[in-house]
């Protein structure tokens, strides 16, 4: 059986001193599914050096996570063999197809790139070894890692009554939410998440480094805003099934590209 592995996780903070303005490259919409699609259209590639958060990864369809992948190849000049792939990419002045093999396309991969295609591909074909079924299993406090620290990571609460809340990171770099809250359900190996509810923080348009020379960025000014309910609900799929880390001491999940445990934490 095929073992099943923590994809690599990229931090936030990789800022440099001398230009607080590369912050905003880390900043867009995470549930704008054409955010990164017009981008590339646009030939403002830059993001390929940007951590693509799995919420975001969740809300696009095939097509959507499709493009984007092959973004990834295309921009060091693949030559595709798929028609709909070359025409899509051609009509792009930046497209220069000069390669026709893929592995040297994948060895100039940089970090960030390598760890991007790695988790496109597998919100696109996600595993089927061993897929959570038992909407029950999941009910309960998940956190992402094993420790639950003074510092929470990202966490999920599953409730019998078939809703959720998820919380991001408390060490995210410039946060945007405190937490999102819906309804959830269980089908074909995908967690579906319909988000009608976000708390969200309201924020200066200019940044500040944190103290001490860490170069996390930070909004200058912050606070946290009311509850919004949202008018149409924000729909994120995630593969999802039982990780080979489980046992009868503990249970793990794999969610996205990330191993949540089962853990009790304050809400």
């Amino acid at each position: 059986m095929k073992k099943i592995f923590l994809l690599l996780i990229i931090p936030f903070s990789l800022f440099s001193e001398e230009n607080l303005e590369i912050c905003k490259q880390f900043l867009h919409n995470e549930f704008d599914p054409i955010h990164f699609i017009k981008k590339i259209e646009d030939g403002d590639l830059s993001f390929s050096n940007h951590y693509i958060s799995d919420l975001h990864l969740a809300s696009l369809n095939k097509e959507q996570l499709k493009i984007l992948r092959n973004y990834y190849f295309a921009k060091y000049g693949y030559i595709f063999k798929s028609s709909d792939l070359a025409n899509y990419f051609t009509k792009f002045n930046w497209y220069s197809p000069k390669i026709t093999d893929q592995d040297k396309i994948i060895k100039k991969f940089n970090k960030i790139e390598s760890d991007s295609v790695n988790r496109i591909n597998f919100f696109e074909k996600k595993s089927n070894e061993k897929p959570l079924t038992d909407i029950g299993y999941l009910i309960g406090k998940w956190h992402f890692g094993e420790t639950v620290g003074s510092g929470y990571s990202e966490r999920f609460i599953f409730r019998k009554d078939k809703k959720f809340t998820f919380f991001p990171s408390e060490g995210l770099d410039l946060p945007k939410f405190a937490y999102l809250s819906g309804k959830f359900e269980i089908s074909n190996g995908f967690l579906k998440l319909s988000i009608n509810k976000i708390k969200e923080y309201i924020h200066s348009e200019s940044y500040v480094l944190a103290d001490g020379g860490n170069h996390t960025c930070f909004w200058e000014k912050e606070e946290l805003g009311n509850e919004r309910e949202l008018e149409y609900p924000l729909v994120l799929n995630f593969p999802v099934y039982l990780s080979d880390y489980s046992d009868d001491s503990v249970k793990v999940l794999q969610i996205g590209s990330k191993l949540f445990y089962e853990k009790e934490f304050n809400e």
